[in-house]
């Protein structure tokens, strides 16, 4: 069975766009439905081992993380480094080699009845429910708005391997897109 032991959350957004709610803590900490953003993926996935990438505001996330997080997790720092890369370079050397894994944004809250799908290839998380700025169509990705076929921020990969010449810094779509 191809199962996921190992999620990278990429949770280190200021959340710009969301004004006084990120002057004090990190996108991740912000609550939906009375909990943080990044506490509905521990939720919903207790038994995995997660790896969290934290940037602004990291000793704040890591302060929270060491208090309430009920699940394994390391911790990665990605300060100084600008993009949804910044930090995954760190965050994979974590995954064992011949593991599957995801990678997804601490902003996309799952859906209850989602299942991570069984594949032997890779997986890209497409939204039909919510715009997004990238689109994944026919193979193809480009930097177009989509609510029907937008990369929602969530990615299933069958191996390290592939993602071992992630940029440091970057857009980590951009950089797939390549």
């Amino acid at each position: 069975m191809n199962i996921v032991n190992y999620i990278i959350v990429q949770a280190g957004g200021k959340g710009s766009r969301m004004g006084r709610l990120t002057r004090n803590k990190p996108k991740a900490l912000v609550p939906v439905g009375n909990l943080p953003m990044i506490m509905h993926l521990f939720r919903k996935y207790p038994d995995k081992k997660f790896i969290v990438i934290g940037d602004y505001l990291y000793d704040v996330l890591d302060k929270y993380l060491h208090k309430f997080a009920e699940v394994d997790y390391q911790l990665v720092c990605g300060q100084g480094k600008n993009g949804t890369c910044a930090g995954m370079r760190d965050a994979i050397s974590l995954v064992p080699f011949g593991e599957r894994f995801m990678v997804i944004w601490c902003d996309l809250i799952l859906p209850e009845n989602y299942e991570i799908p069984e594949s032997d290839s890779n997986i890209i998380g497409i939204s039909k429910e919510f715009p997004c700025r990238w689109k994944y169509e026919n193979g193809v990705f480009s930097e177009e708005q989509s609510q029907e076929h937008g990369v929602a921020g969530c990615f299933i990969f069958t191996d390290k391997s592939y993602l071992l010449d992630v940029p440091e810094e970057g857009e980590f779509v951009r950089w797939l897109k390549g």
